[in-house]
């Protein structure tokens, strides 16, 4: 039963004195900062620091009033499930404490007490029971007189569209439901969208709470507006976590944060919520310095690596994936990705790297028809160096494994002859720079930089400075393992890499406009190469998944060429009205891309 909070302007007082201030972290309250703080510091035990936790969600009057911030009752965090296991499977935590979390996960159970009311989900395949009156009932409006709540009737649709787009469209496992019965979903006033508790272990049977109205929650896209927002993507990102629960047990730790926040992503694309995430500490855009598996694992704010994956690869690879996970909970998920990656013709340290390319092309740096469909409203990466110009000295910084840095220079344009950027660090063949020149025309070139065995490389842009507007670096450490440090220098260079012959102004190829365009059924791609050298070019997705190859590595001499595009992927099948993207690359691992229009 939730309680009324005391306000505990004393507690705040005593927090102050005794416990360092912490920077806040959105994904996680500061009265769990503070407990934290205070274990390191040897001020409470890891039972102590649990039983908080769990008071936090269920009876917050009860915590400590040493560690205890009001205000943080007043947020709403992302959901609860990981923070309960992470209670419950901790073998330092008493017997005592995980028997009062437990005992609290259960008190809301479906159809065990006499208040509750039962609602079946249009499709049959959840039963929703809800209050009527006290601290948990839910918003009573029945707009459509049909007796139900306007507010379950919605959870029950939204479950069902969940159950339909993970496990009948995408082939996720099922979770666990009797024969003859329902998945049981229940609601209550939290700090939290929800949570999923498991009800049968051997079965993997599990249950899932979600918030009881949805109000105060932070802003999300949803065109229904924020609480229909957020319902739909707890409705999807637990339900992501039943079905992980059914095939493996949640044996991936915080990892299974990232599938689910990446699930909601996949059944609601129009909401979203997890951009309220990414944009905080400890993403690969706001600190792309932290590593992916900081702390042992990733979480809420590293989904869109599994979003990455699935923009190159489609769902597919994710389902083939934790259908792997069943009968490989013994390895370690890095070595899972690995091993999915390689599968799909791909390794963890080159996805790695291709990774950071789309998080280079976020926001302010977003250029459609590459990196992330929602690119342009994502947090912009955050640099580690702006210089205007060239640079005066070598920068050097460290690189933890699994991260990455940035680097910006603008004013370049007045500057005369050509970039020449030299690069070293201690990461070995793991070290994967690359250099995405935006030109003033609006196009872009992305140039991958081959580094020796001791990281060290040189990459001598074709591309007059005259036509720059930006030269962006993306810094890439591909070592599941090692730390290093990174060291690079822009200056100029009058040859422009003149062992082969430049096209001025865009280096050694140009991808000319497609004609006509738009077009119905078929266009002419034409570009032009400044010497031989094998070709592959593309349409993609404006996400940058491939539909058709079109050329695949053949040698093109020097010159002007044609290529007809007849509007079909590589199956054969007829691609649909919209915008599409032409992306040609050569051997020398320079990237352009076009933007065709197909009308029908």
């Amino acid at each position: 039963m939730r309680l009324m909070l005391p306000r505990l302007a004393m507690g705040l007082l005593i927090l102050a004195l005794a416990i360092p201030a912490i920077a806040h972290n959105d994904l996680q309250p500061q009265t769990f900062q503070n407990l934290e703080s205070a274990l390191a510091q040897g001020l409470i035990s890891p039972s102590e620091v649990a039983l908080n936790k769990a008071y936090f969600a269920f009876e917050p009057e009860k915590v400590d009033s040493r560690f205890f911030v009001v205000s943080d009752y007043d947020r709403k965090y992302k959901d609860g499930t990981w923070v309960f296991q992470s209670i419950l499977t901790d073998p330092n935590v008493d017997q005592s404490v995980k028997d009062y979390l437990q005992t609290q996960m259960d008190e809301p159970f479906n159809g065990d007490r006499d208040t509750d009311v039962t609602f079946m989900s249009p499709m049959g395949w959840f039963q929703l029971s809800y209050l009527t009156v006290g601290p948990n009932a839910v918003p009573l409006t029945d707009s459509d007189s049909s007796g139900t709540p306007d507010f379950v009737e919605w959870c029950a649709d939204y479950m069902d569209f969940s159950w339909q787009t993970e496990i009948v469209d995408m082939g996720f496992i099922a979770p666990y439901v009797a024969s003859g019965s329902a998945y049981y979903i229940s609601f209550e006033d939290m700090p939290y969208y929800g949570y999923t508790t498991v009800q049968n272990a051997g079965l993997g049977q599990t249950r899932i709470v979600l918030h009881n109205d949805f109000f105060g929650f932070p802003a999300n896209d949803d065109p229904d507006g924020n609480q229909k927002g957020a319902a739909k993507v707890t409705c999807a990102h637990e339900f992501k976590h039943a079905s992980q629960y059914k095939g493996s047990r949640w044996t991936e730790g915080g990892w299974v944060e990232v599938d689910a926040t990446w699930a909601e992503e996949a059944v609601y694309p129009a909401t979203n919520d997890y951009h309220n995430y990414i944009a905080y500490s400890g993403s690969p855009l706001y600190n792309p310095e932290q590593s992916l598996d900081y702390g042992g694992s990733g979480s809420y704010e590293d989904c869109i690596w599994q979003q990455y994956m699935t923009e190159i690869h489609g769902n597919q690879i994710l389902v083939d994936f934790w259908d792997w996970r069943v009968t490989n909970t013994g390895q370690s998920m890095l070595n899972s990705y690995r091993y999915w990656l390689q599968q799909y013709g791909s390794d963890l340290e080159e996805a790695f790297a291709e990774f950071i390319q789309f998080n280079n092309l976020t926001g302010y740096y977003a250029h459609v028809g590459y990196s992330y469909p929602d690119a342009p409203e994502l947090y912009s990466r955050r640099n580690w160096k702006n210089i205007s110009g060239l640079t005066t000295a070598p920068q050097t910084t460290s690189c933890n494994h699994l991260a990455a840095r940035f680097a910006r220079h603008a004013s370049l344009s007045g500057l005369p002859n050509y970039p020449k950027v030299t690069f070293s660090g201690t990461v070995s063949d793991q070290y994967m720079p690359h250099v995405v020149i935006d030109k003033l025309d609006g196009t872009i070139s992305i140039f991958e930089v081959e580094v020796d065995g001791s990281g060290n490389g040189t990459l001598i842009v074709p591309v007059l400075f005259s036509a720059i507007d930006e030269l962006l670096i993306g810094f890439a450490n591909a070592d599941q393992v090692s730390n290093g440090n990174i060291t690079y220098e822009l200056g100029s260079d009058t040859s422009g890499g003149s062992d082969a012959p430049v096209i001025p102004g865009y280096g050694s190829m140009r991808l000319h406009p497609n004609y006509p365009n738009p077009f119905n059924p078929k266009t002419t791609l034409r570009f032009e190469l400044a010497s031989d050298s094998p070709v592959y070019l593309e349409v993609v997705s404006p996400s940058g998944r491939v539909l058709r190859h079109l050329i695949s590595g053949e040698n093109y001499g020097a010159g002007d060429h044609e290529v007809v595009f007849d509007g079909k992927d590589d199956a054969g099948k007829e691609l649909a009205t919209g915008v599409y993207f032409t992306r040609i690359h050569l051997d020398g691992n320079e990237t352009q891309v076009g933007k065709i229009q197909l009308i029908k």
